[in-house]
């Protein structure tokens, strides 16, 4: 998976194209979680819900362009036109994107010096479908933070996998808080030999940890 743009990024908004903004009405949209498909020329045109269902693009307001044809992982508001059925996929609207890191976890005993664990505020974790996503209040003014899911091993005397959050703020000023969104994809762990994953993520109030089944 990749990202649509750097962690922290705002999302991006829709503009209303031929109207006068007063005279807009924004759409009951639904926001969540999702994976997007861009094709050769970098526009996007699929979007896969956490639970499976899929929707052909048919207008994306953000007019977003990757730099390359693939998967990205994004929270997005989309509007569904018509709902996918057996066999076929429904379609949908988009009206703003924001970037998700999402990427396989990297062993602990590869990073050299240890891993940093800046803390955060953590606003929720939860399971949906393939992933565990995350939203994150971070203190931040103009700087890019750097995340890495860090995987530490079995947790003492269980099957789950241990995963910590690094986190690094690049020294950072704490200005205000923004918002980071990650996923951490199951797929990884189900090996046969983990039942579930343990996430830790640093705090000001210490380590808070959130276990998921990897299936």
């Amino acid at each position: 998976m990749r990202l649509i743009a750097p962690i922290l990024a705002a999302a991006m908004l829709m503009a209303a194209c031929g109207k006068d903004e007063d005279d807009y009405t924004y759409p009951s949209v639904v926001r969540e979680f999702a994976t997007v498909g861009a094709g050769a020329g970098g526009n996007i045109e699929t979007l896969i819900t956490d639970d499976g269902a899929t929707f052909a693009v048919n207008q994306d307001y953000t007019n977003t362009r990757v730099g390359q044809e693939g998967h990205y992982r994004v929270v997005t508001d989309y509007l569904p036109l018509t709902m996918p059925s057996q066999g076929t996929y429904g379609t949908a609207d988009i009206y703003t994107l924001a970037s998700v890191y999402c990427a396989r976890t990297i062993p602990a005993s590869s990073v050299a010096g240890g891993f940093s664990t800046d803390p955060v505020e953590v606003r929720k974790v939860w399971k949906r479908g393939d992933f565990v996503n995350i939203e994150l209040g971070v203190m931040a003014k103009d700087k890019q933070h750097e995340f890495r899911f860090v995987n530490d091993g079995k947790e003492a005397g269980t099957a789950n996998a241990m995963v910590k959050l690094h986190h690094d703020d690049e020294g950072d000023y704490p200005a205000y808080t923004k918002t980071a969104y990650l996923s951490l994809q199951l797929a990884e762990f189900r090996d046969g030999a983990t039942d579930s994953v343990a996430i830790y993520i640093n705090t000001e109030d210490g380590w808070v940890r959130n276990a998921f089944a990897t299936r």
